[in-house]
């Protein structure tokens, strides 16, 4: 069914930023006629703030403020009130603060602001929490285990495309105090953002970079006013950079910075005199010029081309990237990057740290020299590592492996505990997580599990984790998540995760309803670990955004968008690609379980109760919480919608019953999308990525989707219901037709030619290039295979290249290559029970590249497909496939 696109993305500044520049309402939920128990001080007659601790540069103003607001607007800010007071204690070190309650006096003691920081939060939180204005007598000592919790701005540019928009060449305010003010409360106490040391580094190797001075000023700025919040600011980059010829060139007079070639990227070679003279200069002059920066996160491995060690395979024994032109081990050549860049930071800033990120996000195990690479660290440097990475949990049965970050399972990944392991011999662990939320649903604020951060956290502190990196681009929201996220830093974990959660509700739901909250939170925990552990579901799957996806009853064998990125086309129907390690039936049962259990959560809120009305921000939360039950709804109804379309094309006797549940789920849908535009309506944060950098839904497009929805049942499901009445099989109704090839025949495309052979066990693709050896620099086919329903995972890993070298994702197929004078040919042979009985859905992309450096690529079939790759897809779209059959009588090019 065609359709008008959906409109536009909102452009300009999203609403909830206003919302973040406004004073946080810290209302407390105090019973009315509530006395104080014994063990309490009873402070009703009010509160005095005396801040007797030395602070000259008046960085401890914020907090006061905060604190002289949360007592007036409670009616405690008393001029005869008890003196709470801030004083110096020798004694005490970092954020360590003690508390000392009386019943006439409060008296905070820390060795430096910070701690008199998180003191001062603490007692407004124990305030809010309890059922008056009351505190426990005694004296107590807090001290964090983690000393650096790193977020992210929610709203800040990502310094990447497609937009490429940069936070410091702008004149926005990302940091308005308000928002730091509530960053602050919940013990954030650093801000990542992204620079590159090309464009903001002075070094004698190139020019400065003409915007660098209107950069480094704007840092300064955020460096200064996020200090007054007790917050550092890390800058964080992917160096050194690999060398691109044209977005990062090497220094002509410096070629022995090039390490190995890497695809299209030159790797840095750190050996050198040079080396280390290049990458002192960078951290030197960039700590110079912003004096009170917090640190440096850089991801030394994993993402980008950075060393030499990008060259080598994570999951392989080799290494030596060079082989034997370079006897130094990885820790070694890691240690040669890191060693000169910690020297400079520190000769121009010496409290300033470095975090060495290796982000390594597959599911696969990593190899042995992974686990070696901190033993010639220098002993000041912070080596992070994924948290759960690699991750395992059994789902229906079934072990399943999960890569990159995964809110909804616990971890920590086998490969983690290994690595902190390895690391505390050698220098300080650091843990790389998502608080608010992850990949699995990054379209709302944060996803209210606690529970999850209460068992991550104390598996932290188990293993000796000092440090935590709580985000990438969006899982920072403010709100319950990071409240959680810094009370932990202080846990002691002596008592249970029930009472942690309802000591986390108190001061926002009240005592009296902070055990719901507690059956509430710990429900939402359960449904959770029912999403499905398969990274592809993250990544494409519809639980972010599955309310605005039109649902196809006609094939359109179109892709899925990506989950993390500004896509403009309408979802698709090939789901296949949103699954890896589950079948659709597997993911549809999971999703549905979660959906439900969500449900049962949601159930148990009708047991709050309030003494008065409820606060906007608890609204906000409950709004939340539907929002994310409609999210998941949703999520599984498409899902089932295309289980039960994928039997609908096979013809059954039971069609007509298919096509009536079809017709349900739609139905349902619409219903979904009218809900949640009424929820967006009211609450601007839902549908945000930080990642995509837009809505993934808002109201005009998810009435549009209910729109799209009607007019389906209006055309498409009627159109289907009379002709299957008139006995025609749904098969020829709803099957998108596909250009038609046999086997046993030649098919010329471009610079080459193929075709296919089948026997009784292997279906052999011969492909033959009449590219002249000579003129081609490389040469690599690409093979793709799906399943004609499109609900199985497409077979993109299978490619060929004209050097010798193959690979097979499934790790079945054989190959060949067969040399000629004046051309290459190529065979593949595939088992024939890796595919369907007759028919496969097939293409293959022709690369080369000539002798003069120019990059070129042919499609079969022929046509315009995407120039980018697709993450864990590579080239692969439905639209480059026709349909391959063999043991097939009838003309080659014929079409249904």
């Amino acid at each position: 069914m065609k359709f008008r696109n959906p409109p536009p993305f909102p452009t300009g500044e999203p609403a909830f930023v206003q919302e973040l520049r406004r004073e946080e309402e810290i209302p407390v939920c105090w019973e009315t006629a509530a006395q104080p128990e014994a063990g309490e001080a009873d402070f009703r007659r009010g509160l005095r703030l005396l801040p007797e601790f030395p602070d000259p540069e008046q960085l401890l103003l914020t907090a006061e403020r905060e604190m002289h607001r949360f007592l007036q607007r409670n009616n405690l800010a008393k001029p005869d009130g008890a003196p709470l007071i801030t004083r110096r204690a020798a004694d005490l070190a970092g954020e360590t603060f003690r508390m000392t309650v009386t019943a006439d006096a409060v008296t905070l003691e820390a060795g430096n602001t910070e701690g008199i920081r998180r003191g001062l939060y603490t007692i407004l939180d124990s305030l809010a929490g309890s059922r008056g204005p009351f505190l426990p007598l005694g004296c107590s000592t807090r001290r964090p285990w983690l000393k650096n919790r790193i977020s992210r701005c929610f709203f800040s540019p990502i310094k990447r495309p497609p937009f490429q928009r940069d936070e410091l060449l702008d004149e926005v305010d990302y940091y308005p105090e308000a928002y730091l003010a509530r960053l602050a409360r919940e013990g954030v106490n650093g801000l990542w953002l992204s620079i590159s040391f090309r464009e903001v580094c002075t070094t004698s190797f190139y020019a400065v970079d003409p915007q660098a001075q209107q950069r480094l000023g704007k840092l300064r700025r955020t460096v200064e006013t996020c200090r007054k919040y007790g917050i550092r600011i890390w800058v964080f980059g992917i160096e050194p950079a690999g060398w691109e010829e044209e977005k990062n060139p090497c220094p002509s007079d410096a070629p022995e910075l090039q390490g190995p070639k890497f695809g299209c990227c030159t790797s840095f070679c750190p050996a050198s005199e040079t080396a280390q003279r290049y990458l002192y200069e960078c951290t030197r002059s960039l700590f110079s010029a912003v004096p009170e920066l917090g640190g440096l996160i850089t991801i030394s491995l994993g993402e980008r081309v950075t060393s030499c060690l990008s060259t080598l395979s994570v999951t392989t024994e080799k290494t030596h990237p060079c082989g034997a032109a370079c006897s130094r081990s990885p820790s070694e050549i890691l240690a040669c990057v890191l060693r000169p860049m910690t020297e400079g930071m520190h000769a121009a800033a010496p409290n300033a740290e470095l975090i060495s990120w290796l982000y390594l996000p597959a599911e696969d195990q990593a190899a042995e020299w992974i686990y070696q690479l901190p033993e010639a660290l220098p002993h000041n440097v912070i080596l992070a590592f994924n948290f759960e990475s690699g991750c395992t949990a059994r789902q229906l049965g079934k072990l399943r492996v999960g890569g990159d970050y995964w809110l909804s399972r616990t971890g920590p990944s086998d490969r983690f505990g290994r690595m902190v392991q390895a690391v505390r011999s050698h220098c300080s662990p650091g843990a790389k997580i998502q608080a608010c939320c992850s990949h699995e649903v990054a379209s709302v604020p944060f996803v209210p599990v606690p529970g999850q951060l209460y068992r991550k956290y104390r598996a932290m502190r188990q293993l000796g984790v000092e440090h935590v990196i709580q985000c990438w681009f969006f899982g920072n929201y403010p709100g319950l998540m990071n409240r959680a996220a810094g009370k932990l830093a202080f846990e002691e974990f002596t008592g249970s995760e029930e009472s942690f959660l309802e000591e986390l509700a108190a001061p926002e739901w009240g005592r009296r309803n902070a055990p719901v909250m507690a059956t509430v939170w710990r429900l939402f925990t359960e449904a959770y670990a029912n999403y499905p552990l398969d990274i592809q579901f993250q990544y494409y799957g519809p639980m972010h955004d599955g309310p605005v996806w039109p649902l196809h009853l006609k094939q359109v064998m179109r892709s899925l968008p990506r989950s993390w990125k500004p896509d403009v086309e309408p979802a698709g129907d090939f789901i296949g690609e949103a699954i890896t390690q589950h079948t659709l039936r597997e993911a549809a049962v999971l999703a549905r379980l979660l959906a439900d259990g969500w449900r049962q959560g949601l159930d148990q809120l009708k047991k709050i109760r309030w003494e008065s009305e409820v606060p906007p921000a608890r609204r906000r939360d409950i709004s939340l919480m539907k929002a994310l039950e409609l999210l998941f709804c949703s999520g599984a109804n498409i899902l089932e919608f295309y289980l039960l379309r994928s039997r609908l094309l096979e013809d059954p006797p039971d069609a007509p019953e298919l096509l009536r549940k079809l017709e349900a789920i739609v139905h349902a849908e619409i219903a979904v999308s009218s809900k949640l535009a009424e929820l967006c309506n009211a609450d601007p944060r839902l549908g945000y990525h930080s990642e995509a950098e837009i809505c993934k839904y808002y109201p005009e497009k998810l009435h549009w989707r209910a729109e799209w929805l009607k007019r389906a049942l209006a055309t498409d499901f009627s159109a289907c219901r009379r002709k299957m009445a008139a006995g025609i099989p749904p098969s020829r109704i709803l099957t998108k037709p596909l250009s038609r090839r046999r086997t046993g025949r030649w098919y010329r495309n471009g610079h080459c030619r193929w075709r296919a052979d089948a026997d009784d066990a292997i279906l052999r693709i011969t492909v033959e290039s009449f590219l002249r050896q000579d003129e081609t620099a490389e040469e690599e086919l690409k093979f793709f295979l799906a399943d004609r329903n499109g609900i199985r995972p497409p077979w993109t890993a299978l490619r060929l290249n004209r050097a010798g070298s193959d690979y097979d994702g499934f790790a079945c197929a054989r190959f060949r290559n067969e040399e000629f004078e004046t051309s290459w040919r190529a065979v593949v042979e595939i088992p024939q029970l890796m595919l369907d009985a007759d028919a496969v859905c097939f293409g293959f992309l022709h690369i080369w590249c000539t002798r003069d450096g120019e990059h070129c690529a042919e499609n079969y079939p022929a046509g315009e497909f995407p120039l980018e790759p697709r993450l864990h897809l590579d080239f692969f779209t439905p639209e480059r496939l026709i349909l391959l059959e063999w043991n097939v009588v009838g003309s080659e090019n014929r079409t249904t």
